[in-house]
């Protein structure tokens, strides 16, 4: 595997654990508020929702690079 690509994967795999994570964080409160199951419903939410967010992001990141270089001018 190239460094660039490594690169990609490890960049892929920490945005969608950070970005799962908060995103269940709000989600979990919003839909069951904070009651004594807040906790585990919430990393219940975030271990199913993190390989979804890293294969997304992994697929989908190099394009929307392009595509923001674009919007922008590059």
């Amino acid at each position: 595997m190239s460094p660039q690509k490594k690169v990609h994967m490890l960049a892929s795999f920490m945005t969608s654990g950070v970005m799962s994570f908060i995103v269940t964080g709000v989600a979990t409160w919003k839909s069951l508020g904070f009651q004594s199951s807040f906790l585990n419903d919430w990393m219940t939410a975030w271990w199913f929702a993190w390989p979804i967010a890293f294969i997304a992001i992994t697929i989908t990141a190099p394009q929307l690079r392009k595509l923001a270089e674009k919007l922008c001018g590059h």
